[in-house]
């Protein structure tokens, strides 16, 4: 898959969003480590920049992951750091999101019309998508897979 950037020039735009992907349960179960080593591999400057906000010995680990916002939905929370190292590294859009109606969210593949989608977006299938999924998350969890499947959700 050629990796390109996902289109993010309208921030917050998919906040209430539809989309596929996986409740946020199963990428909670990650530890701050295992979060920071996943952006460590997909994500270098957004590591690097935590590391410099560490280093200054101002914030610590757990905070600094819990005040990171999803660049395309403006949700915060240490899940949105997930979010946006899959999309910097897929260039397939991914975002942290929740409703009233579930608080603990997903991070999901947003639903979205052609012309917001990226060559790489609109050539993905359902279970390219989910295979995706399944590499960050063997990636996050050091191979252990979650039994959860791709579903949709909508929270509107």
């Amino acid at each position: 898959m050629e990796n390109s950037t996902a289109k993010t020039e309208d921030t917050c735009r998919y906040a209430s969003a539809k989309g596929f992907g996986y409740c946020a349960s199963v990428f909670n179960r990650a530890t701050d480590e295992q979060i920071v080593h996943f952006m460590y591999r997909l994500n270098p400057p957004a590591f690097n920049k935590m590391i410099r906000e560490l280093g200054r010995g101002k914030i610590k680990l757990a905070d600094y992951l819990n005040e990171e916002k999803d660049k395309n939905s403006g949700t915060f929370n240490r899940l949105a750091a997930i979010s946006n190292a899959m999309t910097e590294d897929s260039g397939v859009l991914f975002i942290y999101d929740f409703s009233d109606d579930n608080p603990s969210g997903a991070i999901i593949h947003p639903l979205q019309f052609p012309w917001q989608m990226n060559s790489l977006e609109q050539a993905l299938q359902k279970d390219a998508l989910n295979e995706l999924y399944v590499k960050y998350m063997r990636l996050l969890f050091a191979g252990d897979l979650p039994q959860e499947k791709l579903e949709l959700f909508d929270f509107e």
